[in-house]
């Protein structure tokens, strides 16, 4: 807080000059600030919805689990997260045109595994066409594509010549950093992404019609096109922007961020196909051709096994409705995003389960529900996390808010100083700030480069009262650091 001698002077003056004890003050305020902050956050981890998080996954229930569990042991660096997105990306593509929902949305669904290199997330170009061509059945490998289509008109064709399948895209995170850029707008890549935009859960996919008739394929229903890309955290958070939000591109993905850490290799690491996995995959890929491939197109609806599924998924799709509701009020277009769709997906992989367990008459029960529920869930708080943390998008505002965390984890000892009497009296300097700023996409990555980036972030926090600026000549005395040195004073308006 100013002392009585600034008030109501210029910002510029209102500097912190440890007058009459403040030293003493500050180590009170600072410790009054993590109380709060530490108290906000417990307040939030307590609540029933945000439960879920970055705890390891459970494996899916019924035979959705067995499938997972032999990708996993055939994986070179088994993953359970990469293992259980492999497994539903599968399932999605087999599945996503002959099944539908209880509420008649097709089973296909786009997926982005988010994992760090060297986590074994290739396992998911490898192991899934391997599973179709183990499966045992000549037609099998229709179900998924493993090409990097290379424009929308590319994707659009093959769609229309084979609806219905999962494409495995490699490195898609490179691909959305330019489908995300303003300098490529009207470019193939842009228009890649408007065309899976378009293709999610698109009743009627228009033809393509030529002057020469041998170039013409026309038009087909329910498309029911699933997708399934990879990328790394830094890649993917930091090309997601506002418009991605708004128009709906984002809210069309299931996330899985893998939060565990690189396993032991397993060098005996094989594919095994048996008992439920083998016979749950062979029925599925049998029955989802002849559906497909029998007029006229009649695809099953999975139903619920009781009232307390439907239940389940019900108050599920309230609670998404009352937080897109919530978000929208306080102009939160990452909150909106998150929520938005996110009863679709969990209805969608609840049927997946359901379908694994039984093709000929699905049927979702609790425990289906529930496994996709927080699955969702734990998509939805994982990625507003990194927003909240200022890991998303590259504007002024994730600047801030990451050298706010940043001076967080300074008052909390977990970013060290050489004088720790300067976190303790809630102090941060201008160096530390620079060293934990100076690699961080949005600072070394904007126009003015990470000094100017910095000099302009911490202007705005002086500006709006988060910091302060400390006397010099005070700093030098009280601390002999001859650098900048700021008072933090707020945290859990930017934190």
């Amino acid at each position: 807080m100013p002392s009585d001698n600034t008030l109501g002077q210029p910002p510029e003056a209102m500097l912190d000059n440890f007058g009459n004890g403040n030293a003493e003050h500050g180590r009170e305020q600072a410790n009054a600030l993590l109380t709060a902050h530490s108290g906000t956050q417990a307040e939030i981890d307590s609540r029933p919805s945000l439960t879920c998080g970055d705890l390891p996954m459970r494996w899916p229930v019924g035979d959705a689990g067995h499938i997972a569990a032999a990708i996993y042991r055939a994986s070179y660096l088994p993953q359970q997260e990469v293992a259980i997105v492999a497994t539903l990306a599968l399932l999605s593509g087999i599945a996503g045109r002959a099944y539908r929902t209880p509420t008649g949305a097709t089973l296909s669904q786009y997926y982005l595994l988010v994992a760090p290199t060297g986590s074994g997330k290739d396992a998911i170009h490898k192991l899934i066409p391997q599973v179709l061509r183990n499966v045992g059945i000549p037609q099998a490998d229709r179900f998924a594509v493993s090409e990097r289509f290379v424009s929308a008109p590319a994707l659009h064709r093959r769609i229309l010549e084979k609806p219905g399948f999962l494409a495995l895209h490699p490195e898609f995170g490179k691909r959305l950093v330019t489908i995300s850029s303003p300098r490529a707008q009207g470019g193939h890549d842009q228009q890649f992404g408007d065309k899976l935009t378009e293709a999610y859960e698109k009743e009627y996919m228009e033809g393509i019609y030529r002057s020469n008739p041998a170039d013409c394929v026309p038009g087909v229903e329910w498309p029911a096109l699933s997708f399934l890309g990879e990328t790394t955290p830094h890649t993917f958070y930091r090309a997601l922007t506002i418009e991605m939000m708004e128009d709906g591109f984002y809210s069309r993905f299931l996330t899985v961020l893998v939060t565990s850490e690189r396993p032991v290799s397993n060098r005996r690491a094989s594919l095994d196909l048996y008992g439920n996995a083998w016979e749950a995959l062979h029925s599925l890929v049998s029955k989802s051709i002849e559906i497909n491939d029998t007029p006229p197109f009649k695809p099953i609806q999975v139903e619920y096994l009781n009232s307390r599924a439907s239940m389940h998924l019900d108050d599920f799709e309230e609670e998404c409705r009352q937080r897109i509701n919530h978000a929208n009020k306080g102009d939160d277009a990452f909150g909106a995003a998150v929520w938005n769709r996110a009863h679709l997906k969990a209805l969608k992989i609840s049927s997946l389960l359901a379908v694994a367990d039984n093709c000929v008459e699905p049927k979702i029960s609790l425990h289906h529900a529930s496994w996709a529920i927080d699955l969702v869930r734990r998509d939805a708080r994982a990625f507003m996390e990194k927003v909240e943390s200022g890991d998303v998008g590259d504007g002024d505002d994730v600047r801030q808010k990451k050298v706010m965390e940043i001076c967080l984890k300074i008052l909390q000892g977990k970013i060290k100083d050489k004088n720790p009497k300067l976190y303790s009296d809630g102090i941060v300097t201008r160096r530390v700030l620079t060293t934990n700023t100076s690699r961080l996409a949005p600072f070394k990555n904007h126009p003015l480069k990470a000094t100017k980036a910095l000099d302009e972030t911490i202007r705005s926090l002086l500006e709006s009262g988060a910091l302060m600026l400390v006397d010099k000549h005070k700093a030098v005395e009280a601390y002999g650091e001859h650098g900048k040195c700021y008072r933090v004073l707020d945290l859990d308006d930017h934190s």
